[in-house]
């Protein structure tokens, strides 16, 4: 419900669709401290304060599937086919932990993004951005395609270390319209 705090410090939490869920939930945090969330979606919440400092967020899908909340990776390790999907307007701070996705490790449409450190990994993009202001400042991105695919993005780069066998930073389209 809006209002509320949701605190997990250990334990697990399993569900064969979504472990947990919020909808309008306006002024609602929610804070992994430990333990294991498990699900075909682990967390979704579309709007909020999502903190993860320790603990395992796992999804067969997604790990975490946001609309316009604000995401705080910490510590932890968020897992999924896609660890991390933005639908909406969401902000996003990786100062620690790993996002690790079979396919991307975050896939943003909209949004900001700011990498401190940590480790954001995928079998195809790291970090799969359209639309998005990114900021890396740390942290590692990896990937086996491309570290970072960006499309209509402003992205600043003054640290950290972006890795793909394709290519490290890969922009789509790029032209006066799409301004990548």
């Amino acid at each position: 419900s809006s209002n509320a705090s949701l605190n997990i410090l250990g334990g697990k939490i399993e569900s064969k669709n979504i472990g947990i869920r919020t909808i309008s939930a306006t002024n609602c945090n929610i804070n992994v401290k430990g333990g294991e969330i498990i699900g075909t979606t682990a967390i979704s919440a579309d709007e909020g304060i999502i903190t993860i400092t320790d603990g395992l967020v796992k999804g067969s899908n997604y790990g975490l599937l946001t609309q316009n909340a604000k995401l705080n990776v910490k510590g932890g390790e968020i897992v999924g086919a896609t660890a991390v999907l933005i639908k909406g307007n969401a902000e996003i701070i990786v100062d620690d932990g790993t996002v690790t996705g079979e396919s991307t490790g975050i896939n943003a449409a909209s949004g900001s993004i700011t990498v401190n450190g940590g480790l954001i990994k995928g079998n195809s993009y790291g970090l799969n951005v359209q639309n998005v202001k990114l900021n890396v400042k740390g942290g590692n991105i990896e990937a086996d395609i491309d570290g970072i695919r960006i499309k209509s993005t402003e992205m600043i780069v003054t640290g950290g270390k972006i890795i793909g066998n394709n290519s490290s930073i890969y922009a789509v389209d790029v032209n006066e319209e799409n301004k990548s």
